[in-house]
């Protein structure tokens, strides 16, 4: 059976973060279309407020209505995850299902500093002296800061998978621990992928998307 026999009957949403690449925005995109309508609304995000959902929630529900839509599959992924989330807590009415990918990332040495430096209680003027000063300390912490999804999740009642490369070890366990918190989720390895792999492969996420859609 070839993807593009299961082509999802309602609109498939494709959420991301801020920071994601275009043109690995496009090439996942482009691979899920195969499976149906995809829509990308542009999401009122920054890395600065990425406890902000409120606003980007409100724009997933306006695209979904501007397409005629009833409902529509969110595919979440890093801070789109967590937008997806909270769409599906505050209109569970609204969402058919939920693709979600934690996306975490390899810190760089100066992330790593700075948050080794939070963690030690370092003054300020400390991590100030860092390279690019205090946007680059501001912007370094958004990057570690674990997003706080556990206030969410008991009220997320549509059906989820949480899918993650079986050699992406550092996503493999912040994965399960999201499908672990999620009502009626499951954690989804998929094989032969590694680090980074939805901007490699996307494809394979297509693909993963399609087996996950064809058991709802």
């Amino acid at each position: 059976m070839s993807v593009e026999d299961d082509r999802s009957a309602v609109p498939l949403v494709l959420l991301t973060g801020p920071l994601a690449p275009a043109g690995s925005v496009l090439a996942l995109r482009t691979a899920l279309e195969r499976l149906g309508s995809v829509l990308t609304p542009a999401l009122p995000l920054t890395p600065a407020r990425p406890a902000d959902l409120s606003r980007p929630a409100l724009a997933v529900l306006a695209a979904v209505s501007a397409a005629n839509a009833d409902g529509a599959v969110l595919c979440g992924i890093g801070l789109g995850a967590m937008v997806a989330l909270q769409v599906a807590a505050t209109h569970p009415r609204r969402v058919s299902s939920l693709l979600l990918c934690t996306a975490v990332q390899p810190a760089s040495a100066t992330v790593r500093s700075v948050h080794q430096g939070m963690t030690g209680v370092l003054p300020a003027r400390v991590l100030q002296l860092l390279p690019g000063g205090r946007p680059q300390a501001v912007a370094a912490l958004d990057q570690v800061r674990r997003p706080d999804y556990l206030p969410l999740t008991p009220l997320v009642t549509p059906p989820a998978h949480v899918l993650y490369g079986e050699h992406d070890r550092l996503n493999d366990r912040a994965s399960r621990r999201l499908a672990h918190a999620l009502p009626n989720a499951t954690a989804v390895a998929v094989p032969g992928c590694g680090p980074g792999w939805l901007t490699s492969q996307p494809d394979r996420y297509a693909e993963a998307a399609a087996r996950c859609l064809r058991g709802w």
